[in-house]
């Protein structure tokens, strides 16, 4: 019987990082498709850069991936996403200190590998890990703005937490849950393909994946992806379109307050869940991770992503 289960959970690990795979040759499609239309339509594409080569591209690129993605898992695995999500009631206390103390941790590993990241260009005596940043444009008007927070904050949460969340951690989290959130932030951060972003979503991913499992609710780290996106975008156009040191001051009296709320809301509730649950997995720890470490489809993902990353980089920098 565990011999049995072994080998489902390494089917479930290569199914993951195959899936894991999809948006990386959606990408290419997609790129090929806008290319095509870019020489048929050269003039609408000239003058409507922002909603073709941004808007368009980017949301048809993430609702192509999404819908494929969950219709091979389903296939796959016999499952409907929303058969992951248990839709159990959240306290409301739980709910404010989930988004408290994600807020802060992201907050804090945010300023963490940005600090990193300035010692390795300090070390390297260059810029090494490009900003990311640049490859978009920055919007204009209301119309524009609008689309962009609509594609980075609800469709950017709604697909990644489907896929993420939803598909790879809830397969996973069938034969070991620890294993689930580690395999699956690794999954979430080789999917953001640059060396700037990879690190910060695995950590944030991990705390998502904790928060999915202990809730299993879709609207819980929808709503926690959201927040985080939305701020990041806020700032990102507040900071690019207003050169004012106000800014840069009232981006970090935001974060002082998240990163207090953090703290508070994190004493109050472990104080109110101290209890630990013991749980026996099908997979053991040391299995999973054997069994994981093992798996083809993860290291070619790696390096899909290694690969790819460096190329992306080596055009910022």
């Amino acid at each position: 019987m565990i011999v049995k289960e072994e080998a489902r959970y390494t089917k479930a690990v290569n199914i993951v990082f195959a899936l894991g795979l999809v948006p990386f040759v959606m990408q290419f499609a997609v790129g090929f498709v806008f290319s095509y239309l870019k020489r048929i339509f050269p003039d609408f594409f000239e003058q409507n850069v922002f909603w073709t080569d941004f808007f368009l591209s980017n949301f048809v690129y993430i609702v192509s991936y999404t819908v494929l993605i969950l219709f091979l898992a389903q296939k796959v695995t016999g499952r409907k996403a929303g058969e992951y999500f248990s839709g159990e009631k959240v306290s409301a206390f739980d709910k404010t200190a989930y988004i408290f103390i994600f807020l802060c941790s992201a907050t804090v590993l945010s300023f963490l590998w940005g600090i990193l990241r300035n010692i390795i260009n300090v070390v390297f005596g260059a810029q090494v890990i490009g900003d990311y940043t640049a490859l978009f444009d920055i919007p204009v008007g209301f119309a524009q703005i609008a689309a962009y927070f609509f594609l980075t904050t609800v469709v950017a949460a709604v697909c990644e937490e489907l896929i993420m969340r939803a598909v790879f951690c809830g397969i996973l989290a069938d034969f070991n849950e620890k294993a689930a959130m580690v395999l699956s932030s690794l999954a979430f951060a080789f999917f953001h393909y640059t060396f700037t972003q990879a690190p910060y979503a695995f950590f944030t991913g991990l705390i998502l994946a904790r928060i999915y499992l202990k809730t299993r609710s879709f609207f819980m780290v929808f709503l926690l992806h959201f927040l985080n996106n939305m701020i990041a975008a806020f700032y990102t156009l507040l900071s690019s379109a207003i050169n004012d040191p106000m800014i840069f001051r009232l981006y970090i009296f935001t974060q002082f307050c998240i990163v207090c709320g953090g703290i508070c809301f994190s004493i109050l509730y472990f104080s109110k869940h101290k209890t630990k649950e013991t749980k026996i997995y099908p997979v053991s720890g040391k299995s999973a991770w054997k069994y994981a470490l093992a798996s083809p489809v993860l290291w070619l993902s790696f390096v899909v992503f290694a690969l790819y990353s460096f190329i992306i980089n080596m055009s910022l920098i």
